[in-house]
């Protein structure tokens, strides 16, 4: 009998002590320091109706990957209900940077482009992309059409849903990525630099080889938006691109490109989150 009592006591004593130093219940940190205190909640979709505790752990696990690559000492994530995450950053100043990189979903993944498809897909992008010029003039804007700004929206959903179309899933994601960083790249420029695993280093020779020389383009999606789609030259027929790693090319910024290699490192979110409040706090 004793054996018995004495081993769920040495299975519990350890979980408690992780659980109180893994959360920063009085906020004393972010009081002395200031800094950023985010409510975050967890949106279920059509496709994702049910959130379940799966769901929610994983977010946790995601958001604390992505915080620890922000450097943030002090930090906590904790659960304040069934749908709602806290998060405090002490000492981070930049409220809407730490907005950006935790709530994005940054799903990864990598499409064949269609046989017989290259005229569509063109003027559908050059559609996508006047789309996103527009969005980009309608947030300027000193006073913004919040109609108009909801009208622009539904038109770029629509493009990913038809360039969407036009692509066939790979056997390759953002799960099969080892590493990813910016680097810069041209002018003033910025890339993504991207390692797979051995499986997918594997998806991705296969991949490269069968539109090598075709014409017809991978397509890299990060939350269905095509935000790439190069073309893969003939040399690499026979093998396709071996050695696990690629570069992913857009108009990307010093900020965006790290924002984006942050979010892609610690993994996509399993539903979308959103920031329901943001406050900057003072040090007292």
């Amino acid at each position: 009998m004793r054996t018995q009592l004495v081993i769920p006591y040495l299975i519990i004593l350890p979980l408690i002590a992780i659980a109180s130093t893994s959360c920063n219940l009085d906020g004393s940190s972010l009081d002395r320091q200031g800094g950023v205190e985010l409510t975050m909640q967890l949106k279920p979709t059509k496709q994702h109706p049910q959130i379940s505790e799966a769901d929610r752990t994983q977010v946790r696990r995601v958001i604390e990957g992505r915080v620890n690559s922000l450097g943030v000492r002090g930090a906590d994530v904790k659960s304040i209900d069934n749908n709602r995450i806290l998060v405090q950053l002490p000492g981070v100043k930049d409220a809407r940077q730490a907005q950006r990189i935790l709530g994005g979903t940054a799903r990864l993944e990598f499409r064949e482009q269609k046989v017989g498809t290259d005229g569509q897909l063109g003027a559908e992008l050059a559609v996508l992309n006047a789309a996103k010029e527009q969005r980009t003039i309608l947030k300027q804007s000193q006073a913004p059409d919040k109609q108009a700004i909801l009208e622009n929206q539904a038109t770029i959903e629509q493009q990913y849903t038809e360039i969407g179309k036009l692509f066939s899933k790979a056997a390759l994601s953002g799960g099969n990525l080892r590493d990813a960083a910016p680097q810069p790249v041209g002018a003033g420029g910025w890339e993504i630099a991207i390692e797979f695993d051995d499986v997918g280093s594997e998806a991705f020779a296969n991949l490269t080889k069968n539109l090598a020389g075709t014409g017809r383009s991978i397509g890299v999606f990060i939350d269905n938006d095509p935000i790439s789609t190069p073309t893969v030259s003939a040399t690499f027929a026979a093998t396709g691109i071996t050695g696990g790693k690629a570069v992913i090319t857009g108009n990307f910024t010093t900020e965006t490109a790290n924002d984006l290699a942050i979010q892609l490192r610690s993994g996509s979110l399993p539903v979308p989150v959103e920031v329901i409040e943001n406050r900057t706090i003072k040090p007292k």
